[in-house]
């Protein structure tokens, strides 16, 4: 059996060897600092938890990050915060009760941000997660 990118993606991001994503655990993984032309990135509706990692603030390609309705905790980054309201990047926090995406945080303002441009084509983020892991594979063959 030949194991397809998706395959291995899912495998580094949950632990599954089987060809379907099973949901992702525990705390947003270091993994994901290494995809550095990552453009889409959507970890909604997991079992996420512990705070967002300032490394997500260096993915400078990144262009939509949607953590909504997992158990995140903490404050968001400020690099996100800054990089949602100047536009560059759709942010969406919303349904974390523990997380507060606001410098102020307060009760209103934790896990309700959403400035998130729905997208109708959903293969934006394996097409961004494949490319980078084939760039990353691709560096390490060379090297």
């Amino acid at each position: 059996m030949r194991t397809s990118v998706i395959d291995a993606i899912c495998a580094t991001l949950s632990g599954s060897s089987r060809g379907t994503c099973l949901p992702v655990k525990g705390q947003i993984s270091s993994y994901i600092s290494k995809l550095t032309m990552l453009q889409y990135l959507d970890l909604s509706k997991n079992n996420l938890s512990r705070s967002v990692p300032d490394f997500v603030t260096q993915l400078q390609s990144l262009k939509v990050l949607n953590l909504g309705n997992n158990n995140l905790t903490g404050l968001v980054p400020n690099g996100l915060l800054d990089k949602s309201k100047k536009g560059s990047l759709s942010l969406s926090v919303e349904r974390n009760p523990n997380l507060c995406a606001s410098t102020s945080c307060n009760q209103q303002t934790c896990g309700t941000i959403s400035n998130n441009k729905k997208s109708n084509n959903s293969n934006h983020i394996v097409i961004s997660i494949a490319a980078s892991i084939v760039g990353v594979l691709l560096y390490f063959k060379s090297a």
